[in-house]
């Protein structure tokens, strides 16, 4: 089911399966600055990835000496989520625990999503609260997508120095340079023949996405983790803020020992947050 926001500039809509974000469209000349969601190239919009971010090694990992399944980026992207509140400008969409959830992830948990319309565009926070008795292991990531052409400009806040990861398959793979004292960055036909580049620890904390046509706008980040990706060639960029990331080639499947591995004492909670400037 779709859901729809809106304000004096904005309309947003998002659906509650896999609570995405799948229109952010601008009333004055009904531009939508998201990717479309071609299902002949890639049917995602902004999918959410929890509670794990990228691949899993074997598709398995063990916790408390038991061995359990999951897929790559997780369950959340094909769960329904629920309305907990809903505002004009505002809604708020949640996953809880479930039999099902628990049989391949095996900590109670409340993700709350929470889409807020601003005057100059949009916020969306994902609140994981930990609501077992135990510590919880796990990882968050946001993966939107936003139109884009061959050309367009990312220009990071500050200068970087900067190597990224790059995905073979389920696991991090080479390490390559990507920013010299630099902050810009161009999307090419080859840029993403090798799947996803990973940034981590960056300075920056926001990216412009500087558009030919003039359509660009601002991403603003609190992840440690950033994933750079679309299929090659495709009209989009993925810009793509996590806690967490895929596994490295060597890791033995031990949860607690994941590389990017969140970690929350009972009742805590964590937030990954990201806005959309136009």
């Amino acid at each position: 089911m779709r859901y729809t926001i809106e304000n004096e500039n904005f309309v947003a809509e998002m659906d509650a399966l896999g609570a995405e974000l799948r229109v952010l469209r601008a009333k004055a000349d009904g531009h939508d600055y998201l990717w479309s969601g071609d299902g002949a190239v890639w049917s995602g919009v902004a999918p959410i990835l929890f509670p794990f971010v990228g691949g899993i090694k074997n598709e398995e990992y063990s916790y408390g000496g038991q061995t359990y399944h999951m897929q790559k980026h997780g369950f959340a992207r094909k769960s329904v989520f629920a309305v907990t509140a809903q505002t004009i400008d505002s809604l708020v969409l949640t996953l809880s625990d479930t039999p099902e959830t628990i049989s391949v992830f095996p900590f109670p948990f409340r993700l709350d999503v929470c889409f807020r319309l601003r005057d100059t565009g949009l916020t969306v926070s994902h609140t994981v609260t930990n609501t077992g008795g135990t510590d919880m292991y796990f990882a968050i990531g946001a993966h939107p997508g936003f139109a884009c052409d061959l050309g367009d400009v990312l220009r990071f806040e500050k200068k970087e120095n900067a190597s990224a990861y790059r995905v073979n398959g389920s696991v991090i793979g080479r390490t390559v340079p990507f920013l010299a004292n630099e902050n810009t960055w161009r999307v090419e036909a080859d840029s993403f023949l090798e799947d996803a580049y990973v940034l981590e620890s960056l300075a920056s904390k926001s990216i412009a996405l500087e558009r030919q046509n003039r359509r660009g706008l601002r991403f603003g980040f609190n992840a440690p983790f950033l994933g750079i990706w679309a299929r090659p060639g495709a009209p989009y960029v993925c810009l793509e803020p996590w806690f967490g990331v895929d596994d490295e080639a060597a890791h033995d499947g031990e949860l607690t020992r994941k590389k990017g591995i969140q970690h929350l004492p009972p009742s805590e909670s964590l937030a990954l947050e990201y806005t959309i400037d136009v």
